[in-house]
């Protein structure tokens, strides 16, 4: 069911970041068609949600309306478009060599909210956390089949995987990358690649981020 709005929540996110707005109090977006028609830059976007967001850390999410930060401001190597199937996002393509093994050529130039480059480097710490943490993250299941994440140079990295899984490239979309030096601090002041940045959570009250600037729209 969470796949079903991913492309739908992203393309409104995408939307309102191409326009300038700010978005305060966010909640679950659906899967409403954006009309860019009718955008204009600037401006403050509020969202009413009936409960408080509980958890920003996008690999420990669990409630539903904790998806919201997670969808702005992280980004994954894949996303899933209105069929459910897998396309490019931090990954800008891939190749697989045998039915166990994937091969990702990351963007260039894709920056996290700090202003460091995102590198193949992160994309192989996001993935082993997210294993290590087992249970505690609710992604851990998507990625059971994953046997070793080898980075090849700063824009290439491998998966190789225990056995053939069909649906392993759409799991990942839902693996944020994360930068490691932001670790300690993910839960209350998160740095993504997302086309927002964190600018404050107030509990109970909001959760404000605005447009960024560098967003590599994919």
């Amino acid at each position: 069911a969470i796949s079903g709005v991913r492309e739908g929540v992203s393309d409104l996110l995408r939307l309102a970041g191409e326009s300038g707005i700010a978005l305060a109090g966010l909640a679950m977006l659906g899967v409403a068609d954006p009309a860019p028609a009718g955008a204009q830059a600037g401006g403050t976007m509020r969202i009413h949600m009936s409960t408080d967001i509980q958890q920003i850390d996008p690999h420990l999410v669990t409630a539903w309306n904790d998806y919201s930060p997670w969808e702005c401001i992280f980004s994954s190597l894949t996303a899933l478009d209105r069929d459910f199937q897998p396309i490019p996002d931090l990954a800008q393509s891939w190749t697989q060599p045998d039915p166990k093994t994937y091969v990702f050529q990351l963007r260039k130039g894709v920056l996290f909210h700090s202003g460091r480059e995102m590198q193949a480097a992160d994309v192989k710490f996001s993935l082993d956390r997210i294993v290590s943490l087992g249970g505690r993250s609710k992604w851990y299941t998507l990625l059971l089949d994953l046997d070793r994440v080898e980075v090849l140079d700063d824009y290439r990295i491998r998966l190789s995987l225990k056995n053939p899984s069909a649906p392993f490239l759409a799991n990942l979309a839902f693996a944020m990358i994360v930068a490691k030096e932001n670790i300690d601090q993910i839960g209350l002041n998160p740095i993504g690649t997302g086309p927002f940045r964190f600018v404050e959570r107030v509990p109970n009250s909001h959760l404000l981020v605005r447009k960024w600037d560098k967003f590599y729209v994919p």
